[in-house]
């Protein structure tokens, strides 16, 4: 089935740059598209514009379509299911951060998932019937023009850190109080696989917390088993997130987030500068700017933006020795990997600063990868889920519904 037209719907400014890479792909292929923003108060307008085009399918990114939009008095989902357009949910987080007001099960509804890795989960765990595929990440955030690495070294930045701590909006204190809620051989496995994930991120949250419960012969259903992926997920990325600031006080590095006021101390004196602006775009800004960008992942299979745009700008990622970017990058060579207590950030920034010319070197060779095709995004798959999501929906006696012009 041929795909014309699509409209994808953004909440902000934020959301919007993860429709980049995709919008591009659509320009090229000559698939049209409608971009709707939900922050914009002529939203509405512009998507009904959108659905007088016979769209294919909705991409919503982010859960706001699907939670907040209603037409003619019917939850999204709903009103477009007879019209034959399927609602694309592009997933940019980990498959057990759901939130509880979005229906996932909806038959309408169509997964992407933003790693191989978070789609396997999802399959075993949470809708194996659904339609559903995977992205490698989303491509990168912005077009960036082309580096000059002969002044690489007159870069203002050393190394560039958007952070914060308390991940997802929940603290350590918070985490840790759910935990010890917890009884007998559940919190023993909780407590272990939080130790197993933290101390090897080449180990998946998933496959830590299954090792555990197995080891302690916890049985779960999958809603409590999701639950503990998703504490485990929290306390992992706490515990990293801590690590991580502590190892970058103590080299020239521009940390930019929420910072816990105990940790404040760790840079009154040293290399290390605090910034408390962490946005995406003045993050862009800043990465023309930077030698060295940190990009962490909320898990072992994620490749998140941050590392492709760092490679599309000519800086290098800095990152952690996991699955894949162990797949796609060569440590030394096209980027920076660190293995916190193992080989950490001071460790790797010193042997790479030995020879006076070697970032720029790991720089345009970072950046030559990306230029060249290197990581396949597989936008395509996208496009796929929904011709396949619109060939199970169709019913041979009975012609989709016209949308009302209002």
């Amino acid at each position: 089935m041929s795909i014309n037209h699509l409209i994808i719907v953004v909440y902000d400014d934020l959301i919007v740059r993860y429709a980049h890479a995709l919008r591009a792909y659509l320009d090229e292929r000559g698939i049209g598209h409608t971009l709707v923003k939900m922050s914009d108060p002529a939203w509405p307008r512009h998507l009904q514009t959108g659905m007088e085009k016979g769209p294919a399918a909705l991409i919503s990114i982010s859960y706001h379509a699907m939670a907040m939009i209603q037409l003619h008095g019917k939850p999204l989902l709903d009103f477009l299911q007879p019209h034959g357009v399927p609602v694309v949910f592009w997933n940019i987080d980990h498959p057990v951060m759901m939130r509880p007001f979005v229906p996932y099960q909806h038959p309408n509804l169509v997964t992407v998932h933003a790693s191989r890795p978070d789609w396997a989960y999802w399959r075993a765990h949470i809708n194996p019937a659904q339609v559903s595929t995977w992205t490698e990440g989303v491509g990168p955030s912005q077009d960036f023009p082309p580096p000059d690495f002969d002044r690489f070294d007159e870069r203002s930045i050393h190394v560039l850190a958007p952070m914060n701590v308390a991940w997802q909006s929940r603290t350590p204190d918070e985490v840790r109080a759910v935990i010890d809620s917890l009884d007998g051989r559940l919190r023993r496995a909780a407590e272990a696989a939080i130790e197993a994930a933290a101390a090897d991120p080449m180990t998946l949250i998933g496959d830590a917390v299954k090792a555990a419960l197995d080891a302690e012969d916890v049985q779960l259903n999958e809603p409590r088993y999701n639950g503990l992926v998703r504490l485990v997920l929290y306390a992992v990325q706490h515990r990293r997130r801590r690590e991580v600031l502590r190892q970058l006080a103590e080299v020239p590095a521009i940390v930019d987030g929420a910072i816990p006021d105990d940790m404040r101390a760790l840079f009154r004196d040293g290399p290390a500068r605090l910034l408390a602006d962490n946005d995406i775009g003045k993050t862009l800004d800043r990465m023309k700017r930077a030698k060295i960008v940190l990009s962490l992942s909320y898990d072992s299979g994620f490749w998140h933006d941050r590392v492709t745009n760092a490679l599309h700008a000519g800086v290098i990622p800095l990152v952690e020795r996991n699955q894949v970017h162990t797949k796609y990058l060569r440590d030394g060579e096209t980027a920076l990997m660190f293995d916190y207590a193992a080989r950490p950030i001071s460790a790797v920034l010193a042997d790479a600063a030995a020879d006076p010319g070697r970032l720029g070197r790991i720089a345009a060779a970072g950046h030559a990868f990306i230029k060249s095709g290197g990581v396949d995004h597989r936008l395509d798959q996208v496009l796929e889920a929904i011709n396949a999501a619109r060939a199970v929906s169709l019913e041979l006696t009975r012609v989709p519904q016209p949308m009302a012009a209002e």
